[in-house]
């Protein structure tokens, strides 16, 4: 159970960090593109 909580954990975790990296990606984007 204790390594099945881990695991989601850190699942949970990427999931995260791929969302903010494309959050901060099409702002990047959008703000270059508007230049």
């Amino acid at each position: 159970m204790a390594g099945h909580d881990g695991r989601m954990k850190i699942l949970l975790a990427l999931v995260i960090i791929v969302a903010l990296a494309y959050l901060g990606y099409r702002m990047f984007f959008v703000n270059a593109h508007k230049k």
